[in-house]
């Protein structure tokens, strides 16, 4: 009597979707474009029910409209009248125009996004065994016709080695419309670098960065030159700065990356070597090395036993005892199980976050808040069973992995409390500010290099050692000894790794006590070797690895840290280098199968700690190098891994981590010492085809490679860069940008103030004037420029030539030049230790300096920072240094403290960091006119005409006397241009052959590190030719913040208002910049400073600056103008801000209430 159930519900044609059932109450169908009607079946389940049809015309048979969505009601309602129930269906008439694809599959892989007809773009990731790829398409409408592009769809498509692009087309009905729906397929990459069967075959298909045959290539649109990337190098190098980094030109606008098929196409058919060694095409080396792993079984290493290895090792020295940070720990919880110790891990695992994600979390429930309390699990484990050395390991593993979360993803603990465990960072912090106070206490600032800063500790520890003082002096002195440690990349890591503060120190200890309670285990001795030999102590870890051989010979970790702590050893590199050699193949091989699925998490292992074959485990990336520099000194025979094929891997798997890296860590900045170690090796190991032009081409592609890392710019990093622009210039002595990457080199090396800095400082003036001397010319001129000619390591590299000419014949040589290299090995400080580096954190360093930038970004200067202090451009003392080679300023009191602020390049906490543009040209200025008439070689400043967009630039007389002219701007830039004119260097007819090749072009580049060289000097001649060459500059190119900037720092001091006018000519976009705002800013400070509330230049400038900054920036500026009563000004400033007229009703209540009306 009250059943209102259906029993039956069909259409006719077509048919429901889901099927009927009586207790579903919503379907939908669809039909093709040529049904225009529905016919329905209904029965219900009482035969006494009564059922009603709400749609078309309320029959049975419903009309369909074409292209639109019908809804059929049909109400049921029981014989009683007490239930009524609805069913409804969803009729679509699909449109004779309709091309959309009702279903699209792969058959490997997922689609993202998940398909739908709407969408029309779709990417997949397969792994890089996956040759192949099938395509189930499906139409609503049978009558649409679809195809694929270049292809038979019925088929399996063939990938390419990385990208594949598919195009489906899908024609309606009627023939009216076609919709196309584009799949790229992302094969992953290999794992390990492919050796081509040819190299001339590879020409042009290697990427500068990385060295290998390119994955995923990606051109710049805009560039000049042909070279290709991968897509993740391209990608890693240009995250934080926009600039090409084969010539650093200017990277601007959204679409300079555009994808290279046509390079795609020949790399991914180009011959390389198998695992087998037998010769396949790229795109099938993956299916082939897994076949070839399928036969022969999971990597693996040949049985080995190590002479000299005895389980019987040295005692173990070491006191197991509960340390008062042990003892804090077990508060973290009260859990002593294992299993909730693994239960926190494994929601440590689950919680890291992913590339591109947001790292927030709540309190306590951050990554590294679980691994300490699974530490306390393990901590309290071993207060109830001291002797258990496994408790020990475990917890060692898990105070290691807090360290790696740290530096990798940037994680700390949500809820700190104070004291020793507030955070492993918290020691160190506080140690950087007692350094930093004793350095600014000397006169010496934060952003003054690491050699000054140590000076001055130094000299207090002095002082305070003569006054007697001995607890303060020894305070002093762990700090000089602290800190002197970071200025070698590879010991800021060991200091941690010793010191129980830290917690790697604490792991350290742990290790060390897990070993004294099981002298005779194999994890134990392993770990412990490991740790002794990150901190420098080869021959204690020796032992240890000795005793890890005689155990477990067969094992990859085994045998890799006993190689490497056995290269550190001149007697037992060659044996080192066999065992190395086999640890890294065999890493290869499992990297190369996990590419293609069929390796997991060794053994289980949750932690980076326990897998000592990680990617990050720059110890293991070090073995790379390390092998390449032995092969290259020709000590080892050909069985073990060659040093192109080292340095190639090195680099490849170096820069993979660096684009997957979260934070720029102490790991971070180690990997990227890798890659600039992997190139500076091939540099000498280059094959017998390499021209000279073209290995110089290498030196320079690495010298700016060297400028982009966030490395800082200490001893180390300038050594490198200044072999590696020598080695440049020795090839290609008139090439201007070799030339101009050698002084800017030179130039940070004075400003570091290293040994011989004058000598740096005079050679790096000779540099600059060397590229301007040879711009014009070609760059494969046998000429040498004069300039050039007196420099003293040129000199000095002359007088060996001659020397070694005297004493032996003349030897046969593939390339002129010097030979440089890495220098160093795994067990050294420099660079032979996990997760070292320097300091600082701002990403693109150039050369640590601003005269040594890479180009193409302008000076960032990001958020605001309580002051911002400048001074005119001259040499820097020890306590005024505002960048590296950059002219320096005292502390200035008057500027605002919303003041956007220029950052000394990667120092932290001042901001975005401020870059240089590249060397540019003009198509009108690539050659210069030779003229006849002679002039002074030494003072090249800039072009003879000054170009628009310096149009009204302060003269060279305004600028000397710092009266402004009351002449035209018409008039100024005349004066300007004789000035300049009449010390520009003429070019000079060359006679060379057009074989010769490719003109250096004119450039700003060496103008600006000239002027900034001169200024150093401190000398009136020098001030005053360092002054137009910054004028030349803002002539060649006006959108370079740095060039008005430092000229106006120069002229501060004699004439405020001339450097204002230097300022104020500079070309603003429509949309502001940080870069921008600076210059707005000191507008705005220095019209202030001078009371000058009155000129025109006020109002628009602070309204362009609060609108980048924020009107609360204004503050500061507003109360100042409010007391002298220039509401007119700061009602216009305030409507202008806003984008608001002054009339505004909402700012005229905003106005009353300030009683500005």
């Amino acid at each position: 009597m009250d059943d209102a159930d259906l029993e039956r519900l069909s259409v006719s044609p077509g048919g429901l979707s889901p099927a009927f059932h009586k207790d579903t109450v919503e379907y939908s169908v669809i039909v093709g474009s040529e049904v225009s009607q529905l016919k329905l079946t209904v029965l219900t389940s009482d035969s006494g029910a009564s059922y009603s049809i709400k749609g078309g015309d309320g029959g049975k048979i419903v009309d369909l409209q074409e292209g639109v969505v019908t809804c059929i009601n049909i109400a049921v309602t029981s014989e009683d009248g007490s239930n009524t129930k609805v069913y409804v269906i969803n009729a679509k008439r699909l449109s004779a125009s309709d091309a959309s694809l009702s279903s699209l599959k792969v058959s490997f892989g997922e689609l993202s996004p998940k398909f739908s007809p709407e969408v029309t773009t779709y990417a997949v990731a397969v792994a890089a065994c996956v040759t192949e790829l099938a395509f189930d398409v499906s139409v609503a409408d049978t009558k649409a016709k679809f195809s694929l592009d270049n292809g038979d769809i019925s088929k399996p498509q063939q990938l390419n080695f990385g990208d594949t692009h598919f195009l489906l087309k899908v024609s309606s009905p009627d023939g009216s419309t076609e919709q196309q729906y584009k799949v790229s397929a992302v094969r992953d990459h290999l794992g390990r670098s492919c050796q081509p069967v040819d190299y001339k075959a590879a020409a042009g298909l290697e990427c500068p960065i990385c060295m290998n045959l390119v994955y995923r290539p990606r051109s710049i649109a805009t560039s000049k030159h042909s070279h290709v990337f991968c897509a993740s190098c391209i990608g890693m190098v240009t995250r934080t700065n926009k600039v090409d980094p084969v010539d650093e030109s200017r990277l601007e606008g959204g679409d300079w990356l555009v994808d290279n098929q046509e390079v795609e196409m020949k790399v991914s058919q180009l011959d390389v070597h198998s695992w087998s060694k037998d010769k396949v095409q790229l795109k099938q080396l993956a299916l082939v090395d897994k076949e070839w792993r399928d036969k022969n079984g999971e990597p693996k290493l040949s049985p080995a036993k190590a002479d000299g290895c005895s389980s019987d090792g040295p005692e173990v020295t070491h006191t197991v005892s509960a340390r008062p940070w042990e003892k804090k720990l077990r508060q973290e919880g009260n859990d002593s199980l294992p299993t909730k110790a693994d239960n926190w891990l494994k929601k440590y695992t689950g919680s890291l976050p992913k590339p591109g994600s947001a790292v927030q979390f709540k309190a306590r429930e951050s990554p590294v808040d679980y691994l300490y309390q699974s530490a306390a699990c393990y901590a309290n484990a071993i207060k109830e069973r001291p002797r258990d050395a496994v408790s020990h390991l475990k917890l060692a593993f898990i105070l290691e992995e807090i360290h790696y979360a740290q530096d990798l993803y940037g994680i700390k603990k949500t809820e700190e409390d104070d004291g020793e465990d507030a955070g492993p960072d918290a020691v160190e912090s506080s140690k950087a500010e007692e350094f930093l106070a004793i350095c600014q206490l000397r006169g010496i600032g934060s952003e003054a290099p690491l050699a000054k800063q140590l000076k001055a500790v130094e000299e207090e520890f002095q002082q305070l050692k003569e006054q007697g003082q001995t607890a303060k002096a020894e305070h002093v002195q762990s700090l000089y000894q602290w800190k002197s440690k970071q200025a070698h990349r590879g010991s800021k890591l060991d200091a941690s790794a010793s010191d129980e503060e830290t917690v790697l120190g604490k792991a350290y200890l742990k290790y060390m006590d897990a070993l004294q309670l099981d002298s005779g285990g194999h994890k134990y001795n392993l770990q412990a070797g490991r740790m002794l030999l990150l901190q420098g102590k080869v021959k204690d870890a020796l032992d240890r690895l000795k005793v890890a051989m005689a155990l477990k010979p067969n094992t990859a970790e085994t045998r890799l840290y006993y190689g490497l702590a056995l290269c550190q050893q001149p007697a037992s590199c060659k044996e080192g280098a066999r065992w190395l050699s086999d640890a890294l193949s065999y890493y290869l091989q499992y990297h190369s199968a996990a590419s293609c699925g069929q390796s997991s998490q060794p053994n289980g292992q949750l932690l980076m700690a326990e897998n000592l074959l990680r990617d990050t485990n720059t110890q293991l990336l070090r073995g790379f190098i390390e092998l390449a520099q032995l092969r290259k000194n020709g000590n080892l025979s050909g069985e073990v891994m060659g040093a192109d094929e080292a340095c190639r891997n090195a680099s490849l798997i170096a820069v993979q981590q660096l684009g997957n890296t979260m934070h720029r860590g102490e790991i971070y900045r180690q990997l990227e010492w890798v890659l600039l170690d992997a190139h500076l090796l091939m540099l000498d190991n280059v094959k017998s085809d390499v021209t000279s032009i073209q290995l110089a081409e290498r030196c320079q592609r690495l010298s700016v490679l060297s400028r982009l890392m966030t490395i800082p710019a200490e001893k180390e990093l300038l050594l490198l860069q200044r072999q590696v622009c020598e080695k440049a210039v020795t090839l290609l002595p008139a090439g201007s940008l070799a030339l101009c990457h050698l002084g800017d080199v030179q130039l940070a090396h004075f400003d570091l103030g290293a040994d011989n800095a004058e000598v740096s400082l005079s050679d790096a003036v000779m540099s600059y004037r060397a590229s301007i001397e040879v711009e014009g010319k070609p760059k494969q001129s046998k000429e040498i420029p004069a300039n050039l000619n007196q420099q003293q390591w040129w000199k000095d590299r002359q007088a060996k030539e001659l020397a070694a000419k005297a004493t032996s014949p003349p030897a046969k040589s593939q390339q002129g030049g010097t030979s440089v290299g890495v220098g160093r090995g795994i067990g050294q400080q420099s660079r032979g230790k996990v997760t070292t580096g320097g300091q600082g954190t701002a990403a693109g360093r150039a050369v640590g300096s601003s005269a040594a930038r890479p180009a193409g970004t302008s000076a960032a200067r990001g958020k605001p920072t309580p002051t911002a202090s400048r001074t005119p451009a001259v040499k820097p003392s020890a306590s005024q240094t505002r960048t590296a080679p950059a002219a320096t300023k005292p502390t200035a009191t008057s500027k605002t403290a919303t003041q956007p602020t220029r950052q000394a390049a990667g120092k932290p906490g001042m901001g975005v960091n401020r870059k240089l543009s590249a060397p540019t040209t003009s198509s009108a200025q690539s050659v210069r006119t030779p003229t006849k008439q002679p002039v002074k070689p030494g003072l090249s400043v800039g072009p003879a005409k000054s170009s628009a967009g310096a149009k009204g630039v302060a003269t060279l007389g305004e600028l000397k006397s710092g009266v402004k002219s009351t002449s035209s701007t018409a008039q100024g830039t005349k004066a300007t241009e004789k000035t300049i004119s009449k010390t520009e260097p003429e070019a000079k007819p060359t006679e060379e052959s057009p074989d010769l090749g490719e003109l250096n072009p004119k450039s700003y580049h060496p103008r600006l590190g000239l002027a900034r060289a001169l200024a150093r000097k401190g000398d009136d001649t020098s001030q005053i030719e360092s002054q137009q060459l910054y004028e030349a500059v803002i002539s060649l190119a006006p959108h370079i913040h740095d060039a008005y900037i430092e000229l106006a720092e120069m002229l501060i001091k004699k004439d405020t208002m001339a450097a204002i006018t230097v300022y104020a000519k500079f070309p603003f976009s429509e949309s502001p910049s940080f870069d921008d705002a600076y210059i707005h800013g000191e507008i705005i400070r220095l019209l202030i400073k001078q009371e000058q509330y009155d000129d025109s230049r006020l109002g628009p400038n602070l309204i362009a600056f609060g609108r980048v900054m924020g009107i609360n920036s204004l503050e500061k500026y507003v109360n100042i103008l409010d007391s002298k009563f220039k509401t007119k000004l700061l009602m216009s400033v305030y409507a202008g801000v806003h984008g608001k007229d002054v009339d505004d009703p909402d700012l005229h209540a905003f106005f009353k209430f300030k009683c500005w009306i």
